[in-house]
């Protein structure tokens, strides 16, 4: 969350057929997604670009948390 917050754009977060303010912790948790759940990210507006990357390279790095 702290990458969204980061970037002026919307962004919108979905999970099967559910949707939430990828801005906010508490919409975000309303998802219910589980690990391993396939998300749909959409971003729009000033800097949804460099948001999208920013999250990709999140998402690819595992957050960087330690297994």
């Amino acid at each position: 969350m702290t990458t969204a917050l980061a970037h002026a754009a919307r962004l919108v977060v979905r999970c099967e057929g559910r949707q939430a303010d990828g801005r906010s912790i508490l919409s975000l948790m309303t998802l219910g997604a589980a690990h391993g759940s396939e998300l749909e990210l959409e971003a729009e507006g000033e800097g949804a670009e460099a948001l999208l990357a920013a999250l990709t390279q999140l998402f690819a790095a595992g957050f960087s948390e330690l297994d």
